[in-house]
């Protein structure tokens, strides 16, 4: 299990490209809606449907 503990040089910690793709909808006071199950209500990003060659375009 030694391999999973490894920190420093060579490490990355990414997340999917999808991730980028939502984000939790706030509502007029700044707080995060939530739905029925307690779960946030996401919304789409301008980033939405974007590949991986311009996502991470400034």
């Amino acid at each position: 299990m030694a391999q999973f503990e490894r920190r420093g040089v060579g490490r990355r910690d990414v997340a999917h490209i999808e991730d980028r793709w939502y984000r939790p909808t706030q509502d007029e006071f700044g707080k995060v809606v939530v739905n029925g199950r307690g779960k946030p209500v996401m919304e789409r990003t301008e980033r939405y449907g974007k590949g991986i060659g311009t996502a991470f375009a400034t």
